[in-house]
């Protein structure tokens, strides 16, 4: 993710636009290299969170989730520990080391 790409994402969202992303979203330059500060790397200020720590979970591991999910939903493949700098906490962890955790948050 180059700086200008980044730049436009933001500037899309700011004129009205929906960005959704994904785990490892804006984690690395259009180099390969780590960005600094915690993640999501690029996309921080416009998401409103700080991932400072991944949770990836094993094969067939889940996590259950709780908010505006149906009940008993869970979630299988990533987690990840989430400070919330801006963004309200849509669906939070329901179970493991991250219980009570932001897992999908809304900003803006």
């Amino acid at each position: 993710m180059t700086d200008a790409a980044a730049d436009n994402l933001t500037a899309f969202t700011a004129g009205g636009g929906t960005l959704a992303v994904g785990f490892h979203s804006g984690m690395v330059d259009e180099n390969g290299h780590i960005r600094l500060g915690g993640h999501p790397g690029a996309f921080r200020d416009v998401l409103g969170v700080v991932a400072d720590e991944l949770f990836p979970l094993l094969p067939g591991e889940t996590t259950g989730l709780a908010g505006e999910v149906p009940p008993g939903a869970r979630a299988g493949l990533w987690s990840e520990r989430v400070r919330l700098t801006g963004a309200l906490k849509v669906v939070s962890c329901a179970d493991g080391p991250l219980t009570g955790l932001p897992a999908v948050t809304r900003h803006g």
